[in-house]
């Protein structure tokens, strides 16, 4: 018999577990600016090469993340999560003890697999089993701790760094995660509600609700592969890619500002204030999205990007106070930035039954396109000794998302409407 008391629904454990999964993963990827120039600075290479192996893993994504959808329909998901815990550590420490570019290109892609999973497939498929409501609240959630990862580790990882090293670093980011990930894997994690004899998780309150503005009512009827002849299917690539592209400038601020004649602390400082700022805008977004139209909060988060990359480019002989304001708020957007692409993408796409699927496909393109992008502000910065066309390629890319989505969503009323 199934439990109907009213208390804390196990969904929201499963939610916790996909939250510090994605906590350890985030701390990998979001650090990745305190690291990039000094890897390179140490390998002796220049900032193209450096960044053109740190996305060496998005290239192989384009094989990767398909795979990983269709293993996650086949294999349980508590032993496809250990193999995540597992590749992520042997990932860590071959990038610990690299002494070459090869070495760090290979660690990236041996980190394919749990990146992947971690944060493209995995939390989608949990919630679909085990949220009935609350699905997109409940990502948001899980959002919000792997925001915190990078939040966290930025600064520890920084102090690391000046106090031994950046091998050092990445070795002390492997500890938490078979300290807290494996755990919480091993014990927590479970596939389906009737595990715990329990049903999808439904608010008891939704009756008294409105819905949210997110609620999926385009394309219910698109499948795995019918998607690729659907046009929306390529205006949510476009979008996505974009967007991207606007926010792998931030990989790149540290080093920017270096140039431009501050030293690493305060570009370390900035990071860390763009990840906290980062948090109080998911905050936001989680909140905003049941009151406000995703083209609203779309076009304000972008219109911050574009001032936030004016004043960011101008930064010499700016106070420090008002680079880490800027800072701040260009973090905030380009971290906010993956949760305007999945609320889009669930928008469109969310009704239908192959929704997982699509997401999957849909990376095939963007992952080989967005993967160029850090290693194109690298080499732009390693040709002219300036961030400043770079700049302008994120500006442009900010103001092209702003017209994309407006161009999908034009017929979403009429949609809905229908």
């Amino acid at each position: 018999m199934l439990k109907t008391e009213r208390k804390l629904h196990y969904a929201w454990i499963i939610a916790l577990v996909s939250g510090l999964l994605m906590f350890g993963m985030s701390a990998q990827q979001m650090s990745a600016s305190i690291f990039i120039y000094r890897v390179a600075d140490s390998l002796g290479v220049g900032m193209g090469t450096i960044s053109l192996a740190y996305s060496s893993s998005t290239f192989f994504m384009l094989i990767m993340t398909p795979l990983n959808a269709k293993l996650y329909t086949k294999y349980p998901v508590r032993v496809l999560a250990i193999l995540t815990v597992v590749d992520q550590v042997l990932s860590l420490l071959l990038l610990s003890v690299a002494q070459n570019v090869w070495m760090v290109a290979a660690a990236c892609i041996l980190e394919c697999f749990s990146v992947s999973s971690i944060l493209n497939i995995m939390p989608s498929v949990l919630i679909k089993r085990w949220f009935k409501d609350k699905g997109q609240f409940a990502y948001n959630v899980i959002l919000f701790i792997s925001m915190l990862g990078g939040v966290c580790f930025t600064p520890i990882a920084n102090r690391i760094i000046l106090a031994s090293s950046w091998r050092v670093a990445y070795r002390s980011l492997i500890v938490y995660v078979i300290l807290v990930e494996l755990p919480a894997v091993l014990f927590l994690l479970k596939e389906y509600p009737a595990q715990k004899g329990l049903s999808a998780y439904e608010d008891p309150d939704a009756g008294n609700q409105q819905k949210f503005r997110t609620t999926p009512t385009m394309n219910a009827d698109v499948t795995a592969k019918t998607c690729w002849k659907n046009k929306y299917f390529y205006l949510c690539c476009i979008y996505s890619v974009f967007f991207a592209y606007s926010a792998a400038m931030n990989n790149h601020l540290v080093k920017h500002l270096i140039s431009v004649g501050y030293d690493s602390e305060l570009g370390t400082r900035v990071v860390t204030a763009g990840l906290v700022a980062a948090l109080i805008g998911r905050v936001i977004l989680a909140f905003a999205g049941e009151k406000f139209s995703i083209k609203v909060t779309n076009t304000v988060y972008c219109a911050l990007g574009i001032l936030s990359c004016v004043f960011l480019w101008q930064a010499r002989g700016m106070s420090p106070l008002l680079i880490l304001l800027f800072g701040a708020i260009f973090g905030m957007v380009v971290k906010v930035s993956t949760v305007q692409t999945t609320t889009l993408r669930y928008k469109v796409f969310g009704a239908s039954e192959d929704y997982t699927q699509i997401l999957a496909n849909m990376h095939v393109i963007t992952n080989v396109i967005t993967a160029t992008s850090g290693t194109v502000y690298g080499y732009m910065y390693d040709h002219t000794g300036s961030y400043s066309a770079s700049f302008i390629l994120a500006i442009v890319s900010f103001a092209i998302s702003i017209v994309m989505c407006f161009i999908i969503l034009k017929d979403d009323g009429k949609k809905a409407a229908a």
